[in-house]
């Protein structure tokens, strides 16, 4: 946000020169929209009465423990050093599950979140989840 204060500042002060103004009030623009929604959408993740809490930019949503069909941290590869993510498959709204009964069901979504969704490390999430009593595969460390 802040960023986006100075750019703002600064296009002001290079109304002189309008191309340039222009250029830099459009990412001034765009890095608060950013700001904003990350202050909006924080925290992503939490552990509410009756499931857990999901939060996006077009609101919120409780997934019970039955709409929860898998949780995992898995650890991918960015920039040369692995960072791990928790992952969520869940079950579309109001459905059941269908599909393989060995593998995953076919009428669920991929949630994943980083360490920047969730504001600390992903192990100590599911860490916090598994002493909440939801089962996490930690497939970062097998």
């Amino acid at each position: 946000m802040a960023g986006g204060l100075v750019l703002l500042v600064v296009a002001i002060v290079s109304v002189d020169q309008p191309a340039g103004a222009v250029l830099i009030a459009l990412a001034a623009v765009l890095l608060l929209g950013y700001g904003l929604a990350a202050l909006v959408i924080r925290p992503r993740l939490s552990i509410a009465l009756g499931g857990l809490y999901i939060r996006t930019i077009r609101g919120g949503r409780v997934y019970s423990r039955r709409e929860i069909v898998r949780t995992r941290v898995i650890e991918q590869r960015h920039i040369g050093r692995r960072t791990p993510q928790l992952e969520f498959d869940l079950l579309d709204e109001g459905s059941e599950l269908t599909g393989d009964p060995d593998g995953l069901p076919e009428n669920t979504r991929l949630v994943m979140f980083s360490r920047w969704d969730l504001g600390t490390d992903p192990r100590s999430v599911a860490q916090a989840l598994s002493d909440a009593g939801y089962p996490v595969q930690d497939t970062a460390r097998e």
